[in-house]
């Protein structure tokens, strides 16, 4: 793998994280006891939604990017890196305590993603 694509897979996989907090911010703002028309134009109109959705947007064009040099079975399970970002982000602005089978779990996946990354 070169430094080129090891970049844009932790450059994506932390925007996708980013975007990921955008959606649970997004989720927290929303009046579930409303219609669902109501809801969905709560969420149209929320820069949560908007801002998350671009963040999900950006991975989508760099994956594209490095799919043209490097194998899907190889590059899908290095995307799980987004489980590093997503807990890191989750605890710094959310607040959120992940629990240690959680954080265990996590490690297993990503013991398996440097599996992958060396193959």
């Amino acid at each position: 793998m070169t430094l080129t694509n090891f970049f844009l897979i932790n450059l994506g996989s932390l925007i996708a994280a980013i975007g990921t907090i955008f959606l649970k911010k997004l989720s927290e703002s929303l009046s579930l006891s409303l219609p669902i028309p109501e809801i969905i134009a709560q969420v149209i109109l929320n820069k949560y939604a908007w801002l998350g959705g671009i963040c999900y947007l950006v991975p989508i064009i760099l994956w594209t990017y490095l799919l043209r040099s490097m194998d899907l079975t190889k590059l899908q399970p290095l995307l799980a890196i987004v489980y590093i970002y997503t807990i890191l982000l989750s605890i710094l602005i959310l607040g959120e305590k992940p629990s240690a089978g959680r954080l265990t779990g996590i490690g297993i996946i990503m013991t398996g993603v440097i599996i992958v990354g060396r193959s």
